[in-house]
C-alpha cells in the first residue's frame, strides 16, 4: 500500500509538472512569454515551430528517441549542463554524459514502456560538477499512437539543496547548544543544592538555639533567613526544569490517566492535606513526551491547589477533541484570577509569587508554556472571580 502511495504522488508531481510546461507553451504559443527572440514572421513547418518552442521554453528540457539519442533540446538545458557548445543533436544521452546513474537508465527503460517517473534532489556526477535535479520523464507517442521516446524536464536545485543542508546543520548545533545547557544547569543544581542543604540545617539549629534561650526577636531574623534560603532552592529547581524544556524528544503513546494517577502520588502529602478531590474520567491515550505531560499537570494541578482557599479543593479534568487536536481542561473551584494578574500569568514573576505563597518560585506556567508551544500546541486559561478558573492546553495528534 504505501509503495502505491509513493507511485501516485510521484505521478501527481510529474502530471503538475507538465501541465505547468504545457502553460508556458501555451505562453509561447501566444506571445506572452516574454521571448526574447520572437516567432519569425515567415512560415515554418510544423516540426519546426514544434523545435523553435522547445528551444526557446524557459525549462530545461530534451527530447530523445527510443535510443535515448537527442532530438530536440532547450536552450537552458544546454545553459544549465554547461555544453552550449556541444552538438548534441542526435548523440546519445549516454555519450554526452557517460556517468548517468544505472538507476536513471533504469528508469529511461520504464519510461519506453509507458510509465511516467519523477524525482526530487537526485544526484547527478558529471564530468565538470556534481548537481542536484529534479526531473520528470514522460514517454511521447507517435502518429500510430506508438511511443517514439522520452521527454525528459529536469531543474537544478543546488541552491535549494545547500540550503536544506545548513539548516539541518543549524538544527544540530541547536540540539548540542541545548544538550550542552542541560548538562550545565544539572551540574549548578547539584553543585548549590549541597551547600544550601547545609546551610539551611545550620539556620534550623541556630533558630532552635535562640528558642532555647529566649531569643524570640533573633529567631525571627533567622525564620527570615530560611525562606530566603528555600526560595533559592525553589528558583534553582525552576530553571532546572526550564532549561530541559524540549530536551525529552522521545513520544509514544501515553495514556493521560496514567499520568494524571502518577501526578497524584506526587502531590500525595498536598492533596491529603487539603482535602482534595480531582475527577478524571474517560480521558485518552495521545502521542506526547510522558516526562513532559507529567511536568504539565503537576504544575497546573499544583497551582489549583495552591491557590485554592475552598474548604474542599475540587479540580476536574477533561479532554475533548477539536479540529484534529486534543484539547485538555483542568478546571478548579478557586475563587479565580484577579484582573490586574491575568496579563502576567505566563511570565516569571518570582518576588510576588513567592510574597504571597511562600512556595512559588513563578516560572511553573512558564515552564507549561515552553513545553506547550514547543510542540505546536496552544496554552491559555479561562476565569470568572469566586467561580473559579479552567486552564487549558491542546496536545497535536
Amino acid at each position: 500500500m504505501a509503495a502505491n502511495r509513493d507511485i501516485e504522488k510521484e505521478l501527481t508531481t510529474a502530471k503538475a509538472r507538465i501541465a505547468d510546461l504545457e502553460h508556458k507553451l501555451n505562453l509561447l504559443k501566444s506571445g506572452k512569454a516574454g521571448m526574447k527572440d520572437p516567432l519569425p514572421n515567415h512560415h515554418l513547418t510544423p516540426e519546426e515551430q514544434i523545435k523553435y518552442f522547445v528551444r526557446h521554453l524557459p525549462v530545461a528540457v530534451a527530447m530523445f528517441d527510443r535510443e535515448m539519442n537527442y532530438l530536440m533540446v532547450s536552450d537552458k538545458y544546454l545553459r544549465d549542463y554547461k555544453i552550449e557548445d556541444a552538438d548534441v543533436i542526435g548523440k546519445s544521452h549516454y555519450d554526452i554524459f557517460p556517468r548517468v546513474p544505472q538507476k536513471w537508465k533504469d528508469a529511461h527503460k520504464r519510461c519506453l514502456k509507458g510509465v511516467v517517473e519523477a524525482c526530487e534532489e537526485d544526484l547527478l556526477d558529471t564530468s565538470r560538477s556534481q548537481l542536484y535535479v529534479d526531473w520528470v520523464i514522460t514517454p511521447w507517442y507517435d502518429s500510430d499512437d506508438k511511443i517514439g521516446g522520452l521527454i525528459l524536464f529536469v531543474e537544478i536545485v543546488n541552491d535549494r539543496v545547500e540550503a536544506k543542508k545548513k539548516l539541518l546543520k543549524l538544527h544540530h548545533d541547536l540540539r548540542q547548544s541545548f544538550q550542552q545547557l542541560e548538562e550545565f544547569a544539572f551540574a549548578v543544581s547539584h553543585t548549590l543544592q549541597d551547600p544550601l542543604q547545609s546551610t539551611l540545617s545550620f539556620v534550623n539549629k541556630i533558630g532552635e538555639f535562640l528558642i532555647l534561650n529566649g531569643h524570640i526577636s533573633q529567631k525571627e531574623d533567622v525564620d527570615y533567613l530560611e525562606v530566603n534560603i528555600r526560595r533559592i532552592q525553589k528558583m534553582i529547581e525552576g530553571l532546572l526544569q526550564f532549561a530541559m524544556v524540549g530536551n525529552h524528544q522521545g513520544k509514544h503513546v501515553v495514556s493521560l490517566g496514567k499520568v494524571i494517577r502518577s501526578v497524584m502520588d506526587n502531590l500525595m502529602y498536598r492533596i491529603q492535606e487539603r482535602n482534595v478531590k480531582i475527577k478524571f474520567e474517560g480521558l485518552p491515550s495521545v502521542k506526547a513526551n510522558e516526562f513532559e505531560l507529567i511536568t504539565i499537570f503537576q504544575n497546573l494541578i499544583g497551582n489549583a491547589i495552591r491557590y485554592n482557599h475552598s474548604e474542599v479543593v475540587i479540580i476536574e479534568i477533561r479532554a475533548k477533541r477539536e479540529e484534529g487536536k486534543w484539547r485538555i481542561e483542568v478546571e478548579d473551584n478557586g475563587h479565580g484570577i484577579a484582573e490586574n494578574i491575568q496579563a502576567d500569568m505566563f511570565k516569571p514573576n518570582i518576588d510576588r509569587n513567592f510574597s504571597e505563597h511562600g512556595q512559588s518560585t513563578g516560572v511553573g506556567l512558564l515552564i507549561c508554556k515552553n513545553i506547550v508551544e514547543s510542540q505546536g500546541g496552544e496554552i491559555g486559561f479561562e476565569t470568572k472571580m469566586n467561580q473559579g478558573t479552567t486552564f487549558y492546553f491542546t496536545i497535536n495528534d
